[in-house]
């Protein structure tokens, strides 16, 4: 009888269901190709990804990825960094502390750090008073509080 303790089954179906996937401190993932890492339900990543991810629930980064970002709903705490494009279907929130080097596509955004790239809102971006913007921003709505700092255009579009 072979022993089945380090074996697990992996098919299509396991990217349908709501678990969660944490990528500890310790944990380094390296993948290649444009759909490189898929997940079916939320992640936290806590360590380093090397490669696209695709998310099809939320997702909390706390660490560091180097490639893009495809999910529903991203959280960016205090310390993640980010070298790559995200493109988030409903809200992004990018906290105190953490860096994007990278275009950003979303239906609203909370920004309250520092991003190198172009943000693009389907709704509205807010921009809160520590943040530091590098590069163009096409919204519908915006709110920009004292203290921010913009270097770009802004185009303001109706929905």
């Amino acid at each position: 009888m072979a022993d089945k303790l380090f074996t697990t089954e992996f098919n299509d179906d396991n990217l349908a269901n709501n678990d969660m996937t944490i990528i500890g401190t310790s944990t380094i993932i390296e993948a290649t190709g444009e759909n490189a890492i898929n997940c079916g339900g939320d992640i936290e990543i806590r360590g380093k990804v090397k490669g696209t991810i695709t998310i099809s629930g939320n997702a909390d980064v706390y660490g560091s990825v180097e490639g893009n970002i495809n999910t529903n709903q991203l959280n960016l705490q205090s310390g993640s960094q980010i070298k790559g494009d995200i493109n988030c279907q409903n809200n992004l929130k990018v906290e105190e502390g953490s860096t994007v080097e990278g275009n950003v596509k979303a239906k609203s955004a909370y920004i309250n750090s520092a991003i190198t790239g172009n943000i693009e809102t389907v709704s509205d971006v807010k921009i809160d008073s520590s943040s530091i913007i590098s590069g163009d921003i096409t919204t519908s709505s915006i709110n920009v509080e004292s203290g921010a700092v913009i270097n770009g255009q802004l185009a303001i579009k109706r929905q």
